[in-house]
């Protein structure tokens, strides 16, 4: 990479307010100054209201921008320096349910993106980086996760789905290599300093080529297991992984 600098200037400023007990706003702003990009001014809005115990909802609102890295402009044949800023606006509608064990929560989403920046196989078949000139992104996603603790052994399960329209406004298609299903299940057992942790995945099929006309690759799942022992005198670690398992 030939020489390159840029300077980078932040200035954020946040704020929250609980008019009520069961009420909840937070706003955020923030400015960017980029010597080599040109950056909106950029806000967060949030609001969230319980409305029983157990239950509460939230909704927000921000405007986002990402400058490309120097990877994406400078990476040594594969960069391209001719890549504009992104921008983006994110809507969000959230439902929440906690108790003491358990936790659920479902999301609606929805961002629409201008000049996305996306690493996609050129002609020669190598990732390279381009503008995706706008995108619409909306989807929904359901977590939950249960927890239980008796007196030295500790249990937690947690699973999440996802499902996401991910659309380049001029083609009205899905972009490549975004699935539109993901699940996600993990479970982890942990007694002193042992823990073991499985974790799941299924990612639905994904298509490959911008036109849809074929080379999409199939759903898949992927499996793994994890056996920890974290050492009480000493800030060390020992890990043994089982990936792939079937």
């Amino acid at each position: 990479i030939n020489r390159q600098q840029r300077t980078t200037l932040t200035t954020a400023l946040g704020a929250a307010w609980q008019p009520y007990k069961s009420d909840l706003i937070e706003l955020g702003l923030r400015k960017e100054q980029v010597s080599d990009f040109e950056s909106p001014f950029l806000f967060s809005l949030g609001y969230k209201h319980a409305f029983l115990e157990e239950f509460s909802d939230r909704a927000g609102v921000s405007r986002n921008f990402r400058a490309p890295t120097f990877n994406d402009l400078y990476w040594n044949s594969l960069g391209n320096p001719s890549l504009r800023a992104e921008n983006a606006w994110q809507y969000e509608l959230g439902l929440q349910f906690a108790k003491k064990y358990w936790n659920l929560s479902l999301t609606a989403f929805q961002n629409q993106v201008s000049d996305m920046i996306r690493w996609v196989p050129g002609a020669s078949g190598q990732f390279q980086p381009e503008n995706t000139d706008e995108v619409d992104i909306t989807g929904v996603e359901v977590q939950g996760d249960f927890r239980w603790k008796f007196g030295s052994n500790q249990w937690a399960v947690g699973s999440s789905y996802a499902y996401t329209k991910s659309i380049n406004a001029n083609t009205d298609l899905q972009l490549v290599y975004v699935p539109e299903h993901k699940a996600v299940f993990n479970f982890k057992y942990s007694y002193k300093s042992f823990e073991i942790l499985y974790n799941q995945q299924w990612v639905s099929t994904v298509e490959t080529r911008s036109d849809h006309s074929g080379g999409a690759l199939d759903a898949f799942s992927t499996a793994a297991v994890y056996l920890n022992y974290k050492m009480s005198r000493f800030p060390v670690l020992i890990s043994l992984a089982a990936q792939n398992l079937y």
